[in-house]
């Protein structure tokens, strides 16, 4: 059995999502230790997020109620907004650098 690619993989599922195409082939070339310090490492700007969009949510005011007829457009919007953060941010915590930073943010 092969240790290093054992914990070499259990390194990016445990404190990322998982390696990127070619990085799991290096990271064994490098080492354990190497890859350790590299995924806990936070050298500053995380490039990797200089490219997610600007998240745009909107303040939808109180919430009608419920024989009002702006209900069924309210819950509609609040659940597009909802839907739109969750997208957001589970594409920040995959393209992010620093994985571990914010997965566990």
């Amino acid at each position: 059995m092969d240790l290093t690619r054992l914990e070499t993989a259990r390194l990016f599922h445990r404190f990322g999502f998982g390696p990127r195409p070619g990085e799991f082939v290096s990271a064994i070339n490098a080492g354990v230790s190497v890859t350790r310090e590299k995924l806990f490492a936070n050298s500053g700007t995380d490039l990797g997020l200089m490219n997610l969009p600007e998240l745009v949510i909107t303040d939808l005011g109180k919430r009608p109620s419920p024989d009002d007829p702006q209900r069924a457009s309210y819950s509609s919007e609040l659940r597009r907004q909802n839907n739109e953060l969750t997208t957001w941010w589970l594409d920040r915590m995959v393209l992010a650098d620093f994985s571990l930073q914010e997965k566990a943010t």
